[in-house]
């Protein structure tokens, strides 16, 4: 049976490094006298992580784990549906999407 197949882009590929870009304007004004640690929430955090920590104007130490975090600042809020894309998967599917997505049939 062919796996699902993603609709139409979400959150578009320029809407990402757009507000990636203000992320990293912001967290660089808010920790310019700190020593910021990134943190990212299992492995599907790889791609924004690699793009927010270019973004930041700072040195930065990076961090992944596998657990709940407090969230200090939000990207997009999106409706509550399965989404892939932009490090997020499907059984393993569709992690390098550019945009994040619904997934058809889901």
């Amino acid at each position: 049976m062919p796996a699902p197949r993603p609709g139409p882009p979400l959150v578009a590929e320029k809407e990402i490094a757009a507000r990636v870009a203000e992320l990293g304007r912001a967290i660089a004004r808010d920790y310019a006298d700190a020593r910021l640690v990134l943190v990212g929430v299992l492995q599907g955090a790889i791609p924004f992580v690699a793009d927010l920590m270019r973004a930041v104007a700072l040195d930065v130490t990076v961090d992944f784990l596998q657990t709940d975090v407090t969230v200090d600042y939000v990207g997009f809020t999106i409706p509550n549906v399965f989404v892939v894309g932009y490090g997020l998967d499907y059984g393993g599917l569709y992690r390098n999407l550019p945009y994040v997505a619904t997934l058809d049939g889901i």
